[in-house]
């Protein structure tokens, strides 16, 4: 029997889904690192080019979906810079490739994704998501420029300090 997919529109939403969600102004949070985590097990079941498919966060953000992402998931607790990394190169470990390479965005998509519109998604980004006067405060200072570092590499910068509400609370 094949597997049906039709109905899982977080995974694989259709091109009707995603005009629908920009309509109504839907939001998408997602937890980039669910499909790294899940891939393995998924193929198995849906095959890997349905699964290189799955969580097209290119898609929701050319259609000028505010996505937000996150790292709070029970089930796949990855550091943000994971979720940033594999949204940008779409790697899966176990393959040793990149699946669904279409649908991998820029490092500044994925850092926006992390912050200004995580905060957003929260209700909070009149508060945080941004360094602006009058802002909490909120900030990471790390060991490499996720700009210029290598894409595959995103996921090994260190963070080297931390601030919420303005406080340093960790320093390596």
């Amino acid at each position: 029997m094949k597997a049906q997919y039709h109905a899982c529109g977080y995974l694989w939403p259709t091109e009707a889904n995603i005009e629908t969600a920009k309509k109504l102004s839907v939001a998408v949070a997602t937890q980039a690192p669910m499909q790294y985590q899940f891939a393995p097990l998924l193929t198995r079941r849906f095959g890997l080019d349905l699964v290189g498919k799955a969580t097209p966060l290119k898609a929701w953000l050319d259609a000028g979906i505010r996505v937000g992402g996150g790292s709070d998931s029970p089930i796949a607790p990855y550091a943000p810079l994971t979720g940033i990394w594999h949204a940008v190169t779409r790697y899966v470990d176990e393959f040793k490739a990149a699946i669904g390479t279409e649908e991998a965005i820029t490092v500044e998509q994925a850092l926006t994704m992390y912050t200004r519109d995580a905060a957003w998604l929260a209700f909070s980004e009149h508060e945080r998501g941004v360094l602006k006067l009058g802002y909490l405060g909120d900030w990471v200072a790390l060991s490499e420029d996720p700009y210029t570092v290598d894409p595959m590499l995103l996921r090994n910068i260190r963070v080297a300090a931390t601030a919420v509400g303005g406080e340093l609370v960790y320093s390596a």
